[in-house]
């Protein structure tokens, strides 16, 4: 079982993917590993506005499902499970989706993504273009969950949707 995360800036994918990954033992990975791995090999910290502007550059000169493909590629070749929490864009979406992917949506009002930005000393920028298309994922997702609580309260409600899914995963 593979599962996409969707969802605004500070809403709780990362969050959501650990459980899920804690729970059923799904491989961690992003959507824009290859950024990641840039922003490594160029030795700098990373810069949220810095790995959008060159996620988009890429994707102007190589096609907008650059990463997805590499991404879905991987999920094949290696037979695990995975679970990703960055998928930002409807051709993301219908990549995933049709390599069979689950796809969940997590929401939290402003004033309490503002908050955890704060608290983790990131910018809150949603107006980047990458930012743009996550809001139109929400009608399409298998899930929709509402991350206004506790971790306790996200736990228990992702644990209901992995029990309500009654799939396995394949361990690596």
């Amino acid at each position: 079982m593979n599962i996409a995360i969707s969802g605004k800036q500070c809403a709780g994918k990362s969050t959501l993917a650990e459980i899920i990954s804690k729970h059923n033992g799904a491989k961690l990975c992003k959507v824009i590993d290859k950024i990641y791995q840039i922003n490594k090999l160029l030795g700098v910290p990373r810069n949220r506005g810095f790995m959008q502007d060159l996620g988009e550059s890429i994707r102007k000169y190589f096609g907008e499902d650059y990463f997805v493909k590499d991404l879905a590629s991987r999920v094949k070749q290696s037979g695990c499970s995975f679970v990703t929490d960055d998928m930002r864009k409807q051709i993301e979406f219908d990549t995933l989706k049709s390599a069979g992917f689950t796809t969940i949506y997590v929401d939290a009002d402003e004033g309490i993504r503002r908050k955890r930005a704060e608290k983790l000393g990131l910018d809150f920028r949603e107006d980047h273009p990458a930012e743009k298309e996550i809001e139109q994922l929400r009608n399409q997702c298998d899930f929709v969950i509402e991350n206004n609580g506790t971790l306790d309260e996200l736990e228990n409600k992702i644990v209901n949707i992995l029990k309500l899914q009654n799939k396995t995963l394949k361990d690596c």
